[in-house]
């Protein structure tokens, strides 16, 4: 009886606890499913685990901001079709604009924030209302010194205004700030998009090849790597590489160029391919 009536105390104390407590859990779980979706984007069971993450978090505390960075970058997830992810025509009509409502409100929330004006600033490039990027990385880089995101954001707003000197210094900067084992994948993605810039296929390669290192169980790492052979001329080469991502898991774009892979060699074809498109960046 003694051991029950500690337990109902104790209880009692739990119930009655501040709200603070629960807003501390749910930042804690919007966070976590944020980067979950961040490392996960074409994985479907990890989009459903984190969104069912941000639920939870969402009830615990609605008013968290993390709740609405979380969902802003969800919607953005799912409305994502191909391509550039820095190219609002690679998304479903309205998913941009409903991701930058939901991002304004995470900042309307609290003003304190450093990665909500870091997210923004992400959005801020997709448009390409590069004078507010910037001004919303400053901020961020005010507010959380040691975060990886400013830098990483300030190396794609200068990658997209075609700076590479500048963006090559930023991303240095990101990679001496990343504490997440896929950090070094997102890096490398944006890296590729520099060496492209300058003409540098060994470059882009190493690049390709250091991302399947660090994730050898991502299929689309090796749809990258195809794409990239693709559009080298290399199409034996690209057909084990789209075996490879099928082997892992199946996607529509991959098996397609799987089968144009094998045409091209069954041609005897030499030049690249001229469907190619630029390797997928986040």
């Amino acid at each position: 009886m003694r051991n029950l009536g500690c337990l109902l105390i104790l209880l009692l104390l739990f119930l009655s606890a501040p709200s603070e407590a629960f807003a501390e859990t749910a930042r804690e779980l919007a966070k976590s499913a944020y980067f979950q979706i961040e490392a996960n984007v074409f994985d479907p069971s990890e989009l459903s685990s984190a969104i069912q993450k941000l639920n939870t978090a969402q009830n615990q505390n609605p008013k968290e901001p993390f709740v609405y960075l979380t969902a802003s970058l969800a919607v953005l997830v799912k409305g994502y079709k191909i391509g550039d992810w820095y190219e609002t025509r690679n998304f479903a009509e309205g998913s941009v604009e409903q991701s930058v409502k939901l991002a304004e409100q995470a900042i309307g929330l609290n003003r304190n924030l450093g990665h909500s004006y870091a997210h923004l600033a992400r959005l801020r490039i997709l448009t390409k209302d590069f004078k507010d990027a910037e001004r919303l990385i400053n901020k961020a880089k005010e507010l959380d010194k040691d975060s990886f995101y400013p830098w990483y954001f300030e190396g794609i707003l200068y990658e997209k205004q075609g700076n590479v000197q500048a963006a090559t210094r930023a991303f240095a900067t990101a990679e001496s700030k990343m504490t997440m084992k896929h950090q070094p994948t997102m890096l490398n993605n944006h890296r590729q998009s520099l060496a492209k810039l300058t003409n540098d296929t060994a470059l882009q390669e190493k690049l390709l090849k250091e991302n399947i290192a660090h994730a050898p169980n991502n299929a689309h790492l090796y749809g990258n790597y195809g794409q990239f052979l693709m559009c080298q001329g290399r199409f034996r080469e690209a057909v084990v590489q789209w075996e490879k991502a099928l082997s892992i898991a199946t996607y529509p774009r991959a098996v397609e160029q799987l089968e144009k892979a094998k045409r091209f060699v069954a041609q005897n074809k030499k030049e690249g391919d001229c469907a190619c498109e630029p390797v997928q960046c986040r």
